[in-house]
């Protein structure tokens, strides 16, 4: 029997306007019918605009109304590993096709619906060999052929895991079957962030932080012979002036959709950090307000800066539009502890004083000093100006988000790897994470918080924007439209004895005009 549930607020909205229109803001919606959610995934079909969330092995949808509540259904396929080591959700958004499952060692249990969850059949063979950790699956239009509507067998299939190296398979029938692994040897390896796909081109892109010295991404070509498929080749594309990986999780990548432009974000303890390219990876623009960056960090436009981040997610809309968001930690003001908090400290779970390794001297912070919230970051004019928000009103996390890869301290992991983003075809964002401070903690001091209950916790949570502009100009309502033109449009000054306004000569010609439009309706 299929379960379901109201949607509940944590936090209802107090947006005075429509979506498309007013300031950015977003509700905050507690997820029903699972229990935790350390690594959620989030899917929107285009077809429905229903959402999907996918944590541990339960797959749900949300149905949204038009006062933003909505119905939460239990949706989850039929068979699911009964251990699923990676949850992992990905959808199709112009055919609705939806891809759900989990790790199960060296492969992945995947099943496929093309009908928003109602019915489900097996995906085949979906395995990354050796590398067999942190998968990430992708659907896509084929290079060059573009996409019959609502053909999602047409669809290529891409799939890689990791475990120091990275391995890889493809399939060419919309997820259905998979060739077998093949390996990647190169520069770029270990952590990788989730496929994404263009719907111009059908290129798709791996991002992958840690390549050499710098960020970049891996470009597959997939190799066939007159038997079929044979496996896939990768090319290798380095981020212009990013630095070196050291912690932070997966990056993240957004296409758009009008000619594919690239928004290439990462967020670390130097920062949240963006980059954007017009040929797919090939060269990258100057952004920032004065145009003189590749690698912008788009934390110094909050008030207060925001000084580290992790859970980098990117999803961009027209070319010029594109939300990046993540979870952050601001300036406190206190230049020694800003400056631990600019360190893999982030990462830890020791107390002040306590440690050994690299903190063998004692470690710098106490773990009420990093006090994480959500934010997102938007552009309208491709990364010229950019507009970030604080999206949560309590902490998301309160102490370090453990990174084994980067510290020894062990025993405080409850947020793993990433969280997740996708938009609705109207370009409204939506956020599936792990709220990892509930409770007594989500109401106490920082310093309290972290003997409260509720601390370290992975409750599963999605933020829905329901204000402001989104990522498609064509879904802003009139009053946005008119306040972008007078923002791009500075006004005409007038003189006046009073230093602004109409004139005088100008206020007695409407009155008079008045008057007239007055006496002829006598």
């Amino acid at each position: 029997m299929r379960r379901s549930a109201l949607a509940l607020l944590l936090l209802p909205s107090l947006a005075t306007a429509d979506f498309g229109s007013g300031g950015l803001a977003f509700e905050n919606i507690v997820v029903p019918l699972v229990d935790s959610a350390p690594e959620p995934t989030i899917g929107i079909p285009w077809t429905t605009d229903n959402v999907f969330y996918h944590a541990g092995s339960t797959t749900l949808r949300f149905i949204p109304d038009a006062s933003g509540n909505g119905e939460w259904s239990d949706v989850t396929p039929p068979y699911q590993v009964p251990i699923n080591l990676d949850p992992m959700l990905v959808v199709h958004e112009d055919t609705g096709r939806i891809l759900a499952g989990g790790l199960l060692g060296p492969c992945s249990i995947m099943m496929i619906s093309d009908d928003d969850g109602e019915t489900w059949l097996p995906s085949v063979n979906m395995c990354s060999g050796a590398q067999f950790d942190h998968q990430s699956v992708g659907l896509g239009i084929k290079p060059g052929l573009g996409l019959p509507t609502g053909n999602a067998s047409s669809l290529n299939g891409y799939y890689c895991g990791q475990l120091g190296e990275i391995g890889c398979s493809v399939s060419i029938d919309g997820g259905v079957t998979w060739t077998l692994p093949t390996p990647h040897l190169g520069t770029c390896s270990g952590f990788h962030g989730h496929w994404r796909t263009s719907n111009v081109t059908g290129a798709a892109f791996l991002p992958v932080p840690s390549c050499g010295s710098q960020h970049g991404l891996l470009v597959p070509t997939v190799l066939t012979d007159l038997a079929g498929v044979t496996g896939v080749l990768f090319e290798e594309r380095l981020v212009e002036g990013s630095h070196t990986w050291d912690g932070g999780f997966d990056s993240s990548i957004g296409v758009s959709r009008e000619s594919g432009v690239m928004y290439y974000g990462q967020a670390d303890r130097q920062g949240a950090r963006i980059a954007i390219s017009s040929d797919e990876g090939e060269s990258w623009d100057k952004i920032g307000p004065r145009g003189e960056e590749t690698w912008l960090d788009v934390g110094q436009f909050h008030n207060p800066p925001i000084i580290a981040a992790t859970f980098a997610d990117v999803q961009a809309g027209d070319d010029d539009r594109a939300a990046f968001a993540f979870i952050g930690i601001e300036e406190t003001g206190d230049q020694v502890v800003d400056f631990n908090l600019r360190s893999n400290a982030i990462y830890s779970c020791y107390e002040k004083g306590e440690g050994e390794g690299d903190w063998a001297g004692g470690f710098p912070l106490n773990q009420s000093d990093m006090v994480w919230h959500y934010y997102v970051a938007y552009t309208y004019d491709k990364g010229v100006t950019w507009e970030v928000e604080r999206i949560s009103e309590d902490p998301v996390q309160v102490g370090g988000v453990y990174d084994s890869l980067t510290d020894g301290s062990g025993g405080c992991r409850n947020l793993l790897d990433f969280n997740d983003m996708d938009i609705d075809s109207k370009g409204r964002v939506h956020i599936a994470y792990a709220d990892g401070c509930t409770g007594d903690c989500a109401t106490s001091t920082p310093a309290a918080a972290t003997s409260a209950s509720g601390y370290r916790d992975q409750a599963p949570r999605m933020f829905r924007q329901v204000s402001g502009r989104g990522v498609f100009a064509a879904y802003d309502s009139t009053s946005a439209r008119d306040e972008t033109a007078t923002e791009e449009t500075p006004a005409r000054s007038t003189s006046s004895t009073q230093g602004g306004g109409a004139t005088p000569w100008a206020l007695l010609l409407i009155l008079g005009a008045l008057a007239a439009t007055r006496r002829a309706r006598r």
